[in-house]
């Protein structure tokens, strides 16, 4: 009803109920006559006064009920276009940041299931254009096998019931291939509770579960390699020690079962005298590379004490730092060094022995054929010396010349046999060794060699002989001498260089030739048996033995010995 028509009909019944009850209104009011008279003469003047303010009262609701209904209206009207703007603005940022999301796949499905959005990341990781697959229904995503298995629907059913699913599962690119996808899909409602659609954010994994799949897989190796091996191996916690895995072969060769194993730290494998030196040792070490750690003392459950060679690398075992360690048994290898290394000392002192015993004996020999042979060659001599002069009286002349002559051949022959006993006597054992020293024996030696020989000999020696034992002297002089030898014999030089010199405490000999040189192969061959003799004497004495040589360019043999010799070496 309009406002006019509400006014028109307060008014109607305003009046009505004026003309019907204002006489009785008045004479219950007025008492008197003059009362009664002066009420009715104002009755109209009162109806139109009231009748105004009631129609005024009633002007003024009207109004204020119309500019509320207004004021509603409007209000109405900016609210929804408020909320149209906001929903304009809320699909502008999806649009925004959803859609340029290129990690993540999300896109929007409608209640039946075909794609409504389509994002950049959906594009990167499916492959297709949004135009190619909004409005197709989602099962393209999948393989045929998974939707013959309705896995699809399976995944909107799950969410439309929870709310939320989250799935993993093999989907289909454009280009066919697989991708491996972890899957969030939310069910989407109006205010009314009815179903609008589905979110879904996809992830791509199939690198991180190829990783997952390469991890399990050398976590498998490791495993098989840990306990497979046949060395002893274990981790232990760097914290406390404490062994956290064993392998079968520790169990086998320590005697502690797994269960032991793991009550202990490697402490306890170690003698109680090394456990001190063995905790220094951790706190120096680096735990970011792998150490070799080298050799170590441990104790097996028996009691007895081996030793092991170890090797230590840093890793995270259960999350907490520890110490991946492989242990080799070296107590067999060590003892047969051991026995190589007396057996070697044996050798060396017997070799020295033996040299010394055969010095010893061709001094010996030449003092006798010295001694002996010279006195016999000095009275052949004598009396070759007397017949010539008996021969002399003899009055046959052809007879006399004969035998004179006869008597001259055989002092040339004594002659001869007197030097080469020299000569004999000299190689057994040089006289100018023992009567002037080292140095000028080595001088002598070279003269010699280029004297018989005709190969030049370059010295370099001391101007002044230098003090030595004479176990020293005489193992230069022959090592000097029996290099001689070998360029004489096997070199083709024509040039040697031999020097002589004092460094820390030991001779260094050198002898150089510009002959053709060794092979590498020559050098182990069984027969060489003056390498092999050289070399024995410098390492009876503690020395070494060098030898530096290449086809064409000659040989430089460098020999160091002590100038001194221990007892041991006796």
């Amino acid at each position: 009803m309009s406002m006019a028509a509400k006014t028109a009909a307060l008014y109607v019944v305003i009046s009505a109920a004026w003309i019907l009850y204002s006489d009785t209104v008045i004479t219950w009011i007025a008492h008197d006559v003059e009362s009664l008279r002066f009420l009715s003469s104002v009755k109209g003047l009162f109806f139109v006064v009231v009748t105004g303010l009631l129609l005024l009262l009633h002007l003024r609701r009207s109004f204020s009920a119309i500019s509320d209904a207004d004021y509603r209206a409007d209000n109405a009207r900016l609210e929804s276009a408020g909320a149209r703007e906001a929903l304009r603005v809320s699909e502008d940022r999806w649009k925004l940041v959803v859609g340029n999301i290129r990690d993540y796949a999300v896109y929007l499905l409608d209640a039946l299931g075909r794609v409504a959005s389509w994002n950049e990341g959906a594009r990167r990781i499916f492959g297709f254009a949004p135009e190619e697959i909004i409005g197709q229904p989602f099962d393209i995503l999948f393989t045929k096998a998974a939707c013959d298995d309705g896995v699809p629907r399976a995944e909107l059913r799950k969410a439309l019931e929870t709310g939320e699913a989250e799935s993993e599962s093999t989907r289909i690119r454009k280009d066919g291939s697989q991708v491996i996808t972890r899957t969030i899909t939310s069910a989407l409602h109006a205010s009314d509770g009815t179903l609008r659609g589905y979110v879904e954010i996809v992830q791509d994994i199939t690198e991180r579960r190829r990783a997952l799949d390469a991890l399990k897989e050398s976590e498998a190796r490791y495993r098989y390699l840990f306990e497979a091996n046949p060395q002893p191996m274990w981790v232990y916690r760097g914290s406390d020690l404490r062994f956290l895995a064993v392998n079968s072969a520790a169990v086998a060769h320590y005697g502690y079962t797994t269960k032991e194993f793991l009550n202990m730290t490697v402490l306890d494998i170690r003698p109680p005298e090394d456990r001190a030196r063995f905790r220094e040792s951790l706190e120096k070490q680096n735990d970011s590379v792998l150490r070799n750690v080298g050799l170590l003392c441990h104790r097996t459950k028996d009691g007895k004490i081996i030793d092991v060679h170890i090797t230590a690398n840093a890793m995270f075992f259960g999350g907490e730092p520890a110490q991946l360690v492989l242990v080799k048994d070296v107590t067999e290898q060590l003892q047969a060094e051991r026995n190589l290394k007396h057996s070697h000392a044996q050798l060396l002192a017997l070799t020295n022995a033996l040299q010394q015993s055969m010095e010893e004996e061709r001094s010996r020999i030449a003092r006798e054929i010295h001694d002996d042979l010279g006195q016999r060659y000095a009275a052949l001599n004598m009396d070759l010396a007397l017949l010539a002069r008996h021969i002399g009286h003899v009055t046959d002349p052809a007879m006399r010349a004969t035998a004179l002559q006869d008597i001259s051949t055989s002092r040339k022959l004594l002659d001869e046999v007197v030097e080469s006993t020299r000569k004999i006597i000299r190689d057994l054992r040089p006289e100018v060794l023992d009567s002037l020293g080292l140095v000028s024996g080595i001088a002598w030696q070279a003269a010699e060699t280029e004297r018989r020989h005709g190969i030049r000999c370059a010295t370099d020696l001391p101007a002044f002989e230098l003090p030595a034992d004479p176990r020293v002297s005489t193992a230069i002089f022959r090592i000097a001498q029996e290099a001689l030898m070998n360029v004489v014999r096997h070199s083709g030089a024509t040039e040697v260089r031999i020097s002589l010199s004092q460094v820390n405490g030991s001779f260094r000999l050198e002898v150089g030739d510009n002959g053709r040189g060794m092979k590498p192969e020559d050098r182990e061959k069984l027969n060489s048996f003056g390498l092999l003799g050289m070399r024995e004497r410098a390492f009876a004495l503690g020395g070494t033995f060098e030898i530096h040589s290449s086809p064409g360019s000659g040989t430089r043999l460098v020999v160091s010995v002590p100038m001194t010799t221990s007892q041991e070496q006796s």
